[in-house]
């Protein structure tokens, strides 16, 4: 139980993928102005899941009694558990993520991977179901081109650049910055944003008004359960 308010949220993050094993955390926030980095990140690297509830009265039981009970109901019953994916020998590189979640009622789980050489073939997906041992072949064909699909494409950089974000969080130095050039050339072999790359807009204009500097405040809104000022 915590207001989520620590300076140590990367050690925070390792200790839980350390310790995971075949265990499962869940975390559960509540109010506006939670640390949602370190709720959604214990969720993921716990193999878990993670909720925030807004609420403008957090001394309000009955409000949060609801949402609550949801959340324990939702995962108390997994559907499927210990969930990996056999590619039957087809050529098929850097599945995102490559730890897949549990899969819960109502949450599906995605994974999307790349492939470099056309072919056919049977891709099982192996769990535990209800605790027992549980398999789904699906007869797969990959086409040498697919315009169609170009969609694809960008959606699996953008999942690729996402895991390689949350593996350089528990990183050391030397791979962190390994990592970092990586997603810089996804990012822009993709045309993507990330930490590393940005979209920039060139104004023809280069003098603004009568060419002196202007200082403007932007108003920033509060937590919306924040009192202070």
């Amino acid at each position: 139980l915590t207001d989520g308010e620590v300076g140590n949220e990367t050690e925070i993050l390792k200790a839980v993928r350390a310790n995971v094993k075949d265990s499962r955390f869940f975390c559960f926030g509540v109010g506006s102005s939670v640390n949602h980095y370190l709720i959604q990140g214990i969720g993921k690297h716990g193999r878990g899941a993670a909720s925030t509830v807004l609420t403008n009265s957090l001394s309000n039981a009955e409000e949060l009694r609801k949402p609550i009970d949801e959340f324990i109901g939702f995962i108390d019953a997994p559907v499927l558990t210990d969930i990996t994916i056999d590619w039957g020998g087809l050529d098929v590189t850097d599945p995102n993520p490559e730890l897949i979640a549990d899969v819960f009622k109502g949450k599906p789980v995605t994974v999307i991977a790349q492939y470099h050489t056309a072919g056919s073939g049977v891709i099982t997906i192996n769990a535990r179901k209800g605790g027992v041992p549980w398999s789904y072949t699906i007869p797969v064909t990959l086409p040498f081109n697919e315009p169609d699909n170009a969609a694809l494409a960008p959606i699996w950089a953008r999942a690729k650049i996402e895991r390689l974000t949350d593996e350089r969080v528990l990183s050391t130095e030397e791979r962190s910055a390994q990592i970092g050039e990586e997603i810089i050339q996804t990012a822009l072999d993709f045309r993507l944003v990330s930490e590393g790359t940005s979209f920039v807009a060139v104004d023809d204009m280069t003098i603004i008004g009568a060419g002196r500097p202007r200082t403007v405040k932007v108003a920033v809104d509060k937590p919306l359960d924040h009192a202070g000022e």
